[in-house]
């Protein structure tokens, strides 16, 4: 997304951190920082930047007192990245992740994912990747029912928003479907989204975690309804 769409999504949701390129197109990094940095309601949100370009210390040190680290592209993997990001935003002493169920019945656990914006969708994998689950991934409703009926997963995460079907039709219909009826779903909610939960446990979902999703508090919860 272009800088511009990044701050306006800043300013209409409740954020932990951001992790913002310097380059991007319309509006860069510098700029969105320095409008977080002019709002009073925004100026202390952490910030993580990302760059292709080596910054100095003296640049570093101009960016601002909510920049929290400098990243360099093709220095650093995902898995890499969300330790850093787990590390910041829970504490070197809470990185590590919970010991959880790794097989059922039928062999490893299974784990669906119906998520249609694809950064969200790389976080909650590489978040799921060390586990030992077998994830499984949709982009919209109709492909997440049509993945549930097939690979009949142990547990479904499921966005509310999402194109072609939402979360919200396909939850009820896999709660109309026999074999697919009692599969634990979490549903996935915008913090920005007044109500969203309400309607989610409405329409089926067995609980709810609100975006942007935070390792831990997702682990957390599979682990719950997991051992249910």
């Amino acid at each position: 997304m272009s800088g511009s769409e990044g701050l306006e999504r800043i300013r209409g949701e409740v954020l932990d951190l951001v992790l913002l390129d310097l380059r991007m197109p319309d509006m860069d990094g510098y700029k969105v920082l320095e409008e977080l940095q002019k709002s009073d309601d925004l100026k202390d949100l952490p910030v993580m930047i990302i760059t292709a370009a080596d910054l100095t210390e003296t640049e570093k040190r101009a960016l601002g007192k909510n920049v929290k680290g400098v990243i360099t592209k093709g220095r650093i993997d995902r898995s890499e990245l969300l330790a850093r990001i787990n590390k910041f935003l829970y504490g070197p002493e809470r990185t590590a992740y919970p010991r959880m169920p790794k097989v059922s019945a039928g062999g490893p656990v299974k784990i669906l994912i119906a998520e249609d914006r694809h950064d969200n969708m790389i976080l909650i994998k590489e978040t799921l990747r060390s586990t030992g689950y077998a994830v499984y991934t949709a982009t919209n409703g109709q492909e997440a029912i049509d993945i549930a009926e097939k690979e009949r997963p142990d547990l479904i995460l499921m966005d509310m928003q999402m194109p072609v079907m939402s979360g919200f039709e396909a939850t009820r219909q896999i709660r109309e479907t026999e074999g697919l009826k009692d599969i634990p779903i979490i549903a996935l909610t915008a913090r920005a989204m007044k109500g969203d939960e309400e309607k989610a446990l409405a329409a089926g979902c067995s609980d709810y975690l609100s975006k942007p999703v935070m390792p831990k508090d997702l682990l957390r919860k599979i682990e719950v309804w997991l051992r249910y």
